[in-house]
C-alpha cells in the first residue's frame, strides 16, 4: 500500500483511518490513495469531514502505474503525494533543503567499489552533476541511484563520446575501473542504467561508445552481453534482478 510520509507535527493532528484505502484525517479534511484499475492510475484525493455525512473525494494529484511501472515509480509516487498533501495543508515538507546535502568524498585508498564509493567517484570527475545529486536527495529523501545515472550517467556517456579523443578516453578509463572492482549493483548501473540508457534505439551512438570503450574488455564484453539481452523480449528485468541480487 502506498503512504503518504508526512512529518512528525502533521502527524499529531492527522490519524490513520482503517479501510480498503490509506486515508488520513484531522476530523475536518481527509485525504486518501485510491488506485483507478481501468485506468491504471494512483489518485490522491481530498475531502471535507462532516459528521453524519458521507466522503465526497476529489483529486489534488494522480500518477499513472501500469505494468511497466516499478520500486522507482513507487517512491516518486509516495513523494508527489506527500508533498501535495503538506502543500496543501501549508506545511513546508521534509528533505527540501538542498544546501544541508553533502556530497559524498571518494575513498582513494579503497579498491572494492559498492555504489556509495562509485558515486563519489562519478561526482568527483563529473562535479557538473554535484547539484543534481543533492536534487535528488532533496526530492526523495534518499539517493535515487538507478533515475539518477539514467539521466546524467548516460549524458556524461554521450556528452564523452561526442566530445574530445582525452574525455572520451578519460571515461572509459573510469567506467572500466569501476566495472572490473565494483560490487553487482555497481556492475548493474553501470550496464543498465547508464549504457543500456545511452545505447538504446541509437545505432551511431552504439557504435561511438564501443569504440571508446573498445580497450575495456570486460566492459566491453559485458555491454556486448546486455546487448543481446535487451534483443529478446522480456529478458531485460530478468537479468537486471539478477545482477542486483
Amino acid at each position: 500500500m502506498l503512504t503518504i510520509s508526512y512529518s512528525a507535527k502533521f502527524k499529531k493532528d492527522f490519524k490513520v483511518i482503517k479501510g480498503d484505502v490509506d486515508i488520513i484525517s484531522n476530523g475536518e479534511i481527509a485525504y486518501g490513495i485510491f488506485y483507478d484499475e481501468d485506468r491504471k492510475l494512483f489518485s490522491l484525493k481530498k475531502s471535507p469531514v462532516s459528521e453524519g455525512e458521507d466522503a465526497e473525494f476529489y483529486e489534488l494529484s494522480a500518477w499513472l502505474f501500469d505494468d511497466k511501472s516499478d520500486e522507482r515509480d513507487i517512491k516518486a509516487i509516495c513523494y508527489e503525494f506527500t508533498e501535495a498533501v503538506m502543500k496543501d495543508q501549508g506545511v513546508k515538507a521534509k528533505g527540501n533543503d538542498g544546501g544541508k546535502i553533502t556530497v559524498p568524498k571518494k575513498n582513494s585508498a579503497s579498491e572494492d567499489i559498492n555504489l556509495d564509493e562509485f558515486t563519489a567517484r562519478f561526482l568527483d570527475i563529473y562535479n557538473d552533476y554535484k547539484e543534481e545529486y543533492k536534487k535528488n536527495v532533496s526530492k526523495y529523501s534518499e539517493f535515487l541511484y538507478d533515475e539518477f545515472y539514467r539521466t546524467f550517467g548516460s549524458a556524461a556517456v554521450k556528452k564523452a563520446v561526442k566530445g574530445t579523443k582525452k574525455q572520451s578516453e578519460k571515461m572509459a578509463a573510469f567506467f572500466e575501473n569501476s566495472y572490473n572492482y565494483g560490487d553487482k549493483a555497481v556492475r548493474a548501473v553501470i550496464i543498465y542504467s547508464i549504457f543500456a540508457t545511452v545505447m538504446k534505439d541509437d545505432d551511431e551512438l552504439k557504435t561511438a561508445v564501443l569504440e571508446a570503450i573498445s580497450k575495456s574488455k570486460y566492459l566491453v564484453t559485458a555491454i556486448r552481453g546486455m546487448l543481446r539481452i535487451l534483443s529478446r523480449s522480456g529478458s531485460r528485468k530478468k537479468y537486471e534482478q539478477t545482477l542486483r541480487a
